[in-house]
């Protein structure tokens, strides 16, 4: 039996930050998808007993490979149930907070339903990436698209949230859906690798319905998963959406879960003392500061809550890596696509 308790959360300023889980369950109970690793870096994804994924980072820590032997067929992960123009008209016309709030409740009540969860006990945080204009094409006209590999995703919480600075960039977007099994995601670059679990079907009717929906304006959230031992983002549910969006240039937003720790620490008082003496001091030469940046600076001083570090948590069963060599080899040399084995084996970036 699993336990699920959750809350919702505010940044410092009092906005909506998403969503935290509680999640509880014995110990022999497990998730049916999840990650497992071993020796010499060494990583699965599995849904009982079929492999999603197999990774492996490289030893100079540039990045990591993904081979992903989804990509070659249609078999979908039925993680979330399939998402319905209800579900849709429900939360149309909510404010945008509420919307968040919404949308966050909706995943994880359904991925805390599913036969294919992942949700493992701990603590668990959903917040949302909204797109972001660039410098760069804020100036151009309006009527035109950015360029996708000039897409940013970010949150907006304030600089000195107690949450992850979670962000994804086109750059991360434009290898998602390639046809090839191996996929590189660099750490060097700073994209947010954007994992995909299956392939879309370009010519499918649902494709064609998203992309209606995406020029609507009412496209709901991608959902993801942070896998911190990869850096990158799981698509869990919204691989058509995300296409849709994409072959639309209209970017999406996304709904980011990850599994968290909470770091507690100390306050400084001294520095308390000084932050209010000096908000408060005789200012003869300068300009009044607004009382709304004076809140803030004092509510960040006393927040006392805890920081938000992500995790993911693997079980070490994998005692030999010749066994993992052996079936990324097999799968590699069976689809072709052995191009860069050594590389993996090796643990070259």
């Amino acid at each position: 039996m699993r336990d699920i308790y959750w809350k919702d959360i505010q940044h410092v300023d009092g906005s909506v930050a998403g969503l935290m889980l509680n999640v509880s369950s014995p110990p022999d109970i497990r998730p049916s998808i999840q990650i497992i690793s071993g020796n010499n870096g060494r990583i699965k994804l599995v849904n009982g007993d079929n492999t999603l994924l197999w990774a492996t980072p490289a030893l100079g820590y540039e990045g990591i490979w993904v081979i992903n032997p989804q990509r070659q067929t249609n078999t979908e992960l039925p993680v979330i149930p399939p998402i319905t123009s209800e579900d849709i008209q429900f939360r149309i016309h909510l404010a945008e907070e509420e919307k968040l709030k919404s949308w966050c409740r909706f995943f994880a009540d359904r991925a805390a339903q599913s036969d294919s969860t992942f949700l493992y006990s701990g603590h668990w945080l959903l917040t949302a990436l909204y797109p972001h204009p660039t410098e760069q094409y804020r100036a151009r006209d309006r009527l035109h698209h950015n360029p996708i590999d000039q897409w940013i995703f970010k949150d907006r919480g304030p600089t000195d949230s107690h949450f992850p600075r979670w962000a994804i960039y086109g750059a991360g977007l434009l290898d998602t859906f390639s046809h090839r099994a191996v996929q590189w995601v660099d750490w060097w670059d700073w994209n947010g690798g954007v994992i995909a679990l299956h392939p879309v079907d370009e010519y499918s009717g649902r494709l064609k319905w998203w992309r209606k929906k995406a020029r609507e304006g009412t496209l709901p959230p991608v959902f993801v998963w942070y896998l911190r031992c990869f850096d990158a983002y799981l698509i869990m549910d919204g691989h058509y959406r995300l296409r849709a969006a994409m072959l639309e240039h209209i970017a999406a937003e996304f709904i980011v879960i990850s599994s968290v720790n909470e770091l507690h620490y100390a306050m400084d008082q001294e520095r308390q003392k000084q932050i209010v003496d000096s908000l408060f001091s005789p200012r003869p030469k300068h300009k009044s500061i607004p009382v709304e940046h004076l809140n803030q600076v004092v509510m960040a001083a006393f927040d006392d809550r805890p920081i938000l570090m992500p995790v993911t948590k693997s079980r070490a069963i994998l005692a030999d890596e010749s066994v993992w060599i052996n079936e990324v080899t097999q799968y590699l040399a069976e689809s072709g696509q052995d191009d860069d084995i050594q590389a993996i084996i090796e643990r070259r970036g």
